[in-house]
């Protein structure tokens, strides 16, 4: 049975969630647009999502978080 929903990619272990996945088989880079993911107990939510290294990020107009509640409070 097929499972419907956002695509999620797991990477090294950290799973990826967002409406778009661009990923290269070849270079094993990619980039998540619209998407969500966790690393060292932080929540991460932006447009584009892109793994510099394995302990760098590239978030474009994020958020950060480490409340994990599926939709974490906006605190400005």
């Amino acid at each position: 049975m097929a499972k419907r929903g956002a695509p999620i990619l797991k990477e090294g272990g950290l799973p990826y969630e967002g409406e778009i996945i661009v990923y290269n088989f070849k270079t094993k880079r990619g980039t998540v647009q619209l998407g969500t993911t966790e690393m060292e107990g932080g929540f991460y939510y932006g447009e584009r999502i892109k793994e510099v290294d394995t302990k760098t990020l590239f978030v474009q107009n994020g958020r950060f978080t480490t409340c994990d509640a599926p939709t974490p409070p906006l605190l400005f």
